[in-house]
């Protein structure tokens, strides 16, 4: 785990669907050589409405549709 002049931080990676589905074990890698230990993962998929709330800020934008 990264340590830095403090100790030990937590921290919480979100990878997006089409990244994940693509390059997973290429992030995984990345993250690790970094320093980071991975402690835990979950792999969900957000119903419309939880993407909806995680997303409010841009509701009403263009892109909006393709977020939820």
């Amino acid at each position: 785990m990264c340590a830095f002049r403090y100790g030990k931080y937590k921290t919480l990676a979100m990878i997006k669907p089409y990244t994940a589905n693509v390059y997973y074990d290429d992030i995984k890698s990345i993250i690790v050589a970094h320093g980071f230990e991975i402690i835990s993962e979950v792999h969900q998929k957000m119903s419309v409405e939880k993407a909806g709330e995680f997303y409010m800020e841009h509701e009403g934008k263009d892109f909006y549709t393709g977020l939820v």
